[in-house]
């Protein structure tokens, strides 16, 4: 029924010959695909609706979305200049359109932060200082900027000032730190699933120790489960401390061996 409609209303906005109408429809058709799982038709018709594009500004406002969310990706990865790249690639003009996702603050966080770890000073002069559109983001964490630009003058006492004030603040971003605990029925609704069936693949997830939780099956809670790191430490140094005195014996062998003149020579 919302597929007869929605085709309905694109044919309708395809007579009018109004190319914002038609984008939005191809658009509307391409999400409601996209609900059902049918990830091929929904491709086709986001595909479309970029031939109907009747401004520039929608296109800014995409490329945007699309690098942010490439950011994410590469953060995610550990992969900080490209994380850094594609956040200062962004433009202001996206606003508040993915506050679903992200908002303008955390691009600018964001992007800033990798662009100090990883850039080289004349990329951090290109990208970020002399980059209009992401100074614009910046303008809205005057911190971040006066941190940048001290960084860049080589002002570094101030730079690192602000950066261990800013520290605390810093380790309470959600893409820093995960979340320690998570309501299962939200999630359940989130990805539209029932809950008892959720909790059969957490549990399947848990026992395969390919994630690390804790499950309170009453109270529908997931619990962020960090195994004893001391003991882990304890474990890595004592492999550490094993692979060492095998190195050690194999070259004391070896230079006994040289030393008695028990070596194999080529023929």
């Amino acid at each position: 029924m919302q597929l007869s409609s929605t085709s309905d209303w694109l044919n309708s906005y395809k007579s009018t010959m109004i190319k914002e109408s038609i984008r939005m429809g191809h658009n509307d058709l391409g999400d409601f695909y996209f609900k059902l799982g049918d990830l091929p038709a929904a491709l086709k018709s986001f595909a479309q609706a970029r031939d109907y594009l009747s401004s520039l500004q929608n296109d800014v406002v995409l490329k945007s979305k699309i690098a942010s969310a490439f950011g994410l990706v590469a953060l995610h990865e550990k992969n900080y200049h490209a994380a850094a790249s594609k956040f200062t690639e962004c433009s202001a003009e996206i606003g508040a359109s993915y506050n679903e996702v992200l908002h303008a603050e955390d691009i600018a966080l964001y992007g800033g932060i990798r662009a100090l770890a990883s850039f080289k000073r004349e990329e951090l002069k290109e990208k970020v200082i002399n980059n209009s559109s992401f100074k614009a983001f910046l303008e809205l964490l005057p911190w971040l900027h006066e941190l940048i630009t001290d960084f860049y003058s080589s002002n570094y006492a101030s730079c690192l000032q602000t950066l261990e004030h800013r520290k605390p603040e810093l380790k309470l971003r959600l893409y820093f730190y995960p979340y320690l605990s998570v309501d299962l029925r939200q999630v359940a609704c989130t990805f539209n699933a029932p809950t008892v069936d959720l909790e059969k693949e957490i549990c399947e997830l848990i026992a395969a120790e390919r994630l690390h939780a804790r499950m309170d099956s009453y109270q529908k809670v997931l619990y962020a489960y960090h195994p004893n790191q001391r003991a882990a430490t304890y474990q890595r140094a004592l492999e550490v401390g094993r692979k060492y005195a095998a190195e050690l014996r194999n070259l004391l062998l070896r230079m006994s061996l040289l030393k008695n003149n028990i070596i194999i020579r080529d023929t």
